[in-house]
């Protein structure tokens, strides 16, 4: 348990963001589904804000592009819901890095 609460103030520390999105500025959606085309979107965090959305999805491998494709279909779902701006991140656990996806 101790391993755990120390990665994760760990995170904090190395993802100033982290701060703003669970300090409580914002309406949270963890793992909601978006519908849409007949397929079915998980993203793990969605935080609104008036008509502005961030989505983040956590990952615990490295960086890849098939994770950044993912983002930006939850992205996408979002702004075509009425979302204005989306900004989307990708954020890794093990590396304790943001990445934002573009």
């Amino acid at each position: 348990m101790e391993a755990v609460k120390q990665k994760i103030l760990g995170l904090f520390e190395a993802v100033p963001e982290l701060h703003d999105w669970f300090g409580g500025h914002y309406e949270v959606l963890t793992e909601r589904r978006l519908v849409a085309d007949g397929r079915t979107y998980i993203p793990d965090r969605v935080m609104l804000h008036g008509q502005q959305a961030i989505v983040v999805d956590f990952k615990l491998a490295v960086a890849a592009d098939k994770y950044r494709e993912q983002v930006r279909n939850y992205g996408a779902q979002l702004a075509r819901m009425g979302y204005e701006p989306v900004t989307m991140y990708l954020l890794f656990v093990d590396t304790q890095t943001l990445e934002q996806v573009v």
